[in-house]
């Protein structure tokens, strides 16, 4: 189940995803396509910027948005953002090369 659900959200646009609900460890957690998206490319290594460009998205709504993600999965930096992505298997996870 946990397999085909990250197929799933790894397959679909940012537009196409309404919202994704995440149990963590602080209970259940609503995500949005474009949270899921950019968890996926923040877990990539890209900057803000890069995020902005592969989003088509302003450098400040990006990091309005990973503020947002901070608070929503109770992370203090983006290392501990990308962590968390692998761990509930959001937006992709880890770089594979």
């Amino acid at each position: 189940m946990r397999k085909l659900m990250k197929q799933k959200i790894k397959n679909l646009k940012p537009r196409q995803v309404q919202k994704v609900l995440v149990f963590a460890e602080h209970g259940l957690i609503e995500l949005n396509g474009k949270e899921i998206a950019t968890l996926y490319w923040l877990s990539q290594g890209l900057t803000d910027k890069g995020i902005a460009r592969a989003l088509k998205n302003s450098e400040r709504t990006i990091e309005g948005r990973i503020s947002r993600l901070k608070r929503k999965l109770h992370c203090k930096t983006r290392i501990d953002l990308a962590i968390t992505s692998f761990k509930y298997q959001l937006g992709g996870g880890a770089r594979h090369e």
